[in-house]
């Protein structure tokens, strides 16, 4: 490794602090160095790299009151996230307050990295809506907002997914694709006569090429138990369900599911988990070693819930 040594002439080691006080104190670019001292700019990358290696210049990355990036990269890294959001908390929040924080931490990511064109799935309830209550309007040209599974019902004044699907398409200038139909049917055969239709079809087909899913995280097993037979769910995303170790349970109950398969989840360019609840952590930690999920937006007390489960037994493939 480059080091500056006692041996070296003190032009050197006067060169190197004069480019780097430059560079880090003075704000010059690397090209306006390289003129002012009549050097290469390649020269002048080689010695701000030297500088760093000598320990003359020292990098200190002081993040902002209520960014958590220790503990966000922590998770990045234990399940393989692209990208963890932490929503900072402060004492004695309601748990609405929190859902809000979550809301306005994933709405500042869906407004960030929209593209024209793309299609954004969306499923969920609390979580969703906070989400969206918190993007502004904005202008956009081509997006598509997809309803990702079909309807279930809900409490009473509570929107339903299709309500949150127009709204974001609303604010966004876009197009709301909704599915009219449950989503559980009582049988098989019930379902691909449903698919068949051609709206329907022509709806959960929109779903083949997602740019970006927004799915909320789903625990407990009480759906899977009713229609599989299988009461060992640990939770579902978008009603596909996994265990507690994060194995998908199979396709007994999804011959009952009207909406997005899992061939289609593993196919979205990009997955947005949006998850909340310290009493949930061993599940959302589950639906993370699905290897469904690129990204996690969350809260902080329920990030450093999860952070502190142990890790189930390695060598399953989801």
């Amino acid at each position: 490794m480059p080091f500056v040594s006692p041996r070296r002439t003190r032009s050197r080691v006067e060169l190197l602090a004069h480019v780097s006080a430059l560079y880090y104190l003075d704000g010059c670019t690397q090209a306006v160095i390289a003129n002012r001292l009549q050097l290469s700019r390649q020269k002048v990358c080689r010695l701000l790299g030297f500088a760093r290696e000598a320990g003359m210049v020292r990098i200190d990355v002081r993040p902002p009151q209520g960014v958590l990036i220790t503990l966000e990269s922590e998770l990045e890294d234990r399940f393989g996230l692209r990208e963890v959001r932490v929503a900072a908390l402060t004492d004695g929040e309601s748990p609405e307050s929190e859902r809000e924080r979550i809301g306005v931490t994933a709405a500042a990511d869906f407004v960030r990295t929209l593209r024209a064109e793309h299609a954004v799935g969306v499923v969920g309830a609390e979580l969703l809506a906070s989400m969206i209550d918190a993007v502004a309007p904005m202008s956009t040209s081509g997006v598509r907002v997809i309803q990702a599974v079909g309807w279930e019902h809900t409490p009473s004044g509570q929107r339903s997914l299709a309500d949150l699907v127009r709204e974001l398409a609303h604010r966004i200038e876009g197009c709301a694709v909704v599915l009219t139909v449950p989503s559980i049917v009582e049988s098989r055969e019930v379902k691909q006569k449903l698919e068949a239709d051609q709206h329907i079809g022509d709806a959960l087909r929109e779903l083949d090429a997602l740019d970006t899913l927004y799915v909320e995280i789903a625990t407990g097993d009480a759906c899977a138990a009713s229609v599989s037979g299988r009461p060992t769910s640990a939770g579902h995303i978008a009603l596909r369900h996994f265990d507690d170790s994060g194995r998908m349970l199979g396709p007994v109950g999804d011959g009952h599911v009207v909406g997005i398969t899992l061939q289609q989840l593993r196919a979205a360019r990009h997955v947005v988990a949006l998850a909340h609840g310290p009493a949930q952590a061993a599940a959302i930690m589950a639906a993370l070693r699905t290897g469904l999920i690129h990204a996690l937006i969350t809260d902080e007390l329920t990030a450093r819930a999860i952070a502190a489960q142990p890790s189930p037994c390695e060598g399953f493939t989801p």
